[in-house]
């Protein structure tokens, strides 16, 4: 996988794309996305696959048998309205109102400390790479290691600003 994050983007944009073995899911969005947002472009079948592969100019062999039985016809990500609860916007405020609203009601809220854990580990793990120019394991991120708890990895200002300034 990889991350590509920007603050210089012209248009704000903001995408997320998920390349899976049954196709690729994405959604472009400003500022907040709803689930018609997302797109989902599946693989080919199994002969557009094998011509994928093939020099334009050639003849396809008619004896060939064409199996046809994996093409995806359907758009799996389309039709889903209801599918899945009532839609929420993905904004700050969406969120911002859900945990006023189960704080008011005395609800346990459904973001706790160990359900953050993973999307912190993540950026975590996107900091010491971008410090160390070294991959970083989740596995890594334990007690003792110099990003666990501190995303500067001990390193002084000084020298983050030097490993993370672009040089032209």
């Amino acid at each position: 996988g990889s991350i590509i994050s920007s603050l210089l983007s012209p248009r704000e944009v903001s995408r997320v794309r998920v390349d899976l073995t049954g196709g690729t899911l994405e959604v472009n969005h400003v500022y907040g996305y709803r689930d018609a947002d997302w797109t989902f472009q599946p693989t080919p079948g199994a002969a557009a696959a094998r011509a994928l592969g093939r020099n334009p100019g050639l003849v396809a062999d008619p004896a060939e048998p064409v199996d046809d039985s994996d093409d995806v016809t359907e758009a799996v990500w389309t039709g889903t309205a209801g599918r899945f609860g009532a839609e929420v916007p993905s904004n700050h405020v969406a969120q911002l109102v859900r945990l006023v609203d189960d704080l008011a009601h005395g609800r346990p809220h459904e973001t706790t400390l160990a359900s953050t854990r993973p999307t912190m580990e993540l950026v975590t793990a996107v900091y010491a790479s971008a410090l160390t120019g070294e991959p970083v394991h989740r596995r890594d991120l334990v007690p003792g290691h110099p990003f666990y708890a501190d995303l500067r990895g001990g390193l002084g200002q000084a020298a983050v600003d030097g490993r993370l300034t672009c040089r032209a």
